[in-house]
């Protein structure tokens, strides 16, 4: 994100927007985002891809109404792995027939709620989650394709939490139970199964990581299409925005010169096409010293974990751009955790009130806040050229008061 803002007589810019005047407009804690940067990531995954295959932005990574339209407005899908993600694509504009439903444990409302409304695929998880669903369509007279989503057996160099696609996980469905499920297929009706699908985490970096997991998913699909008429293979998404050594395109070309021409595939990037492009702005409330320098903002885990959850690095630029300094501090927030930190070696000076940028949060970022020490959520802005438009209000303690039954009785 740090190449996509500008320094313009020494202030900040994010396209033609000074993000000093949205932090003053809207408050701090506040996320702003770039049309323009997921409008460029999307084209990208787009114009690799042919009309046959599809995008499915992974909807986890960046919930925001606004946002969805953005994608579903440039032929992009969608893959959801909750009911409320799924209504949430539905009312911005997206095509069911362009959606994908991941997950481990979607509930018997969820499945409903796909079937109702005829998607793309709902990618099955485990045998029972197959019975689940073709239970809930014969009990409705509904039909729907779906994916078998396999564990592909392999491991990715990330953070733990960030890994999908080992046994160890609680992803997919395992070889050993594959035939078991094509066996419950073969003798209903109600479920057609058009693809094999599978997803070995987030952070690739390169595609060797990747090429395992896709070898043995071909190996699968070329098995099953046997005795079934699938029609595309849901390679999952994980590629890192932070790599060196692929761009979406030179990651999307060696996938499809790996497969047969006649296999379809679907991806579902979310980090890649999202992460760079939003910037946190938090206001320096305090400058202390313990041991170390420290820099309480007003920004906490709860606006945003990845750093205490994942140890995602997310460079930060001080708005005002002050000079280096001699010894490193803390930036840390004001949640009552020790974990509440956002980097331990920050070089520059600070001075209270100062607006920091904490960059590259676009995913991951507002969708894993939270309310917790009863703090409401920020504010959410989106940058086209030279306007700021709000696309999410900051919530208030009455609104979110108001959502609880008190009986002092």
């Amino acid at each position: 994100m740090i190449t996509e803002l500008t320094h313009k007589k020494n202030q900040l810019y994010l396209e033609k927007v000074l993000l000093k005047d949205i932090a003053e407009k809207y408050g701090t804690p506040c996320y702003v985002y770039s049309k323009s940067y997921i409008c460029k990531t999307v084209k990208e995954y787009m114009s690799s891809l042919t009309k046959q295959d599809l995008m499915c932005f992974a909807v986890k990574a960046n919930s925001n109404l606004s946002i969805l339209r953005i994608i579903a407005e440039l032929g992009g899908g969608f893959d959801v792995v909750s009911g409320g993600e799924l209504e949430r694509v539905i009312l911005a504009g997206g095509d069911p027939k362009k959606v994908v439903f991941s997950g481990v444990g979607k509930s018997d409302d969820e499945i409903y709620y796909a079937l109702k409304t005829q998607i793309k695929s709902i990618n099955i998880e485990s045998k029972s989650e197959l019975q689940r669903v073709i239970n809930i369509a014969q009990r409705n007279n509904l039909s729907q394709e779906i994916a078998l989503r396999i564990n592909p057996e392999t491991t990715l160099e990330t953070h733990p939490y960030l890994e999908t696609g080992a046994l160890y996980n609680k992803f997919g469905i395992s070889f050993d139970e594959l035939d078991s499920c094509l066996e419950i297929i073969k003798k209903q009706k109600h479920i057609i199964l058009k693809g094999i699908a599978f997803h070995i985490g987030s952070g690739i970096k390169n595609f060797t990581e990747f090429q395992i997991a896709l070898t043995k998913a071909i190996e699968t699909y070329n098995g099953v299409s046997k005795n079934f008429g699938l029609s595309f293979l849901d390679v999952g998404g994980g590629l890192s925005p932070y790599t060196d050594e692929e761009t979406i395109n030179s990651f999307i070309s060696k996938i499809k010169k790996e497969l047969p021409s006649n296999i379809n595939i679907i991806v579902e990037p979310g980090k890649s096409i999202i992460a760079k492009a939003g910037v946190l702005l938090t206001k320096a409330l305090y400058l202390k010293k313990l041991e170390n320098n420290i820099i309480v903002v007003d920004a906490g885990m709860n606006d945003m974990i990845r750093v205490p959850l994942y140890q995602g690095k997310h460079p930060i630029i001080n708005l005002s751009l002050r000079p280096k300094s001699k010894t490193p501090s803390m930036v840390v927030g004001p949640i009552c955790e020790s974990a509440d930190i956002f980097t331990k070696d920050y070089m520059y000076d600070v001075h209270e009130h100062d607006i920091l940028a904490i960059t590259d949060v676009g995913a991951y970022g507002f969708s894993m806040s939270s309310n917790y020490n009863s703090r409401p959520r920020a504010c959410e802005v989106l940058v086209q050229d030279d306007l700021a438009k709000l696309i999410r209000q900051r919530e208030n303690n009455k609104e979110n008061l108001a959502l609880e039954i008190f009986d002092d009785n």
